[in-house]
């Protein structure tokens, strides 16, 4: 695959605030594919997508503030934008929703 050129492709779409294309740029930083792997980048690229009501890059937003993934891991802000996800129609939340859900009951 050419990363190269779907990074800068990927990147004039986001010029246009294409919501999928937040998501790709992001995870391209993330892996390190077609451009350096940069995960403060990666999550700027997730949030900007989740912004945008991108199901996907919320999913992934919400686990770069439970793991702490380019970002201070937030706990209430990994709640808010994985249950975001899941209101926006990404089924593959619910796991994570449902740990962090019980974690953040058991310390409040």
């Amino acid at each position: 695959m050419k990363f190269d050129s779907a990074f800068k492709y990927f990147n004039l779409a986001c010029m246009d605030s294409n919501k999928l294309a937040f998501f790709v740029v992001g995870r391209m930083y993330y892996d390190g594919g077609g451009v350096g792997k940069n995960l403060e980048k990666s999550f700027e690229y997730f949030k900007k997508g989740a912004e945008l009501n991108d199901s996907v890059s919320q999913y992934y937003l919400g686990l770069c503030y439970f793991h702490g993934i380019g970002v201070d891991t937030n706990l209430i802000e990994s709640k808010y934008w994985l249950d975001e996800s899941s209101k926006n129609g990404y089924v593959w939340d619910s796991i994570p929703t449902a740990f962090l859900s019980s974690n953040l009951h058991l310390q409040l």
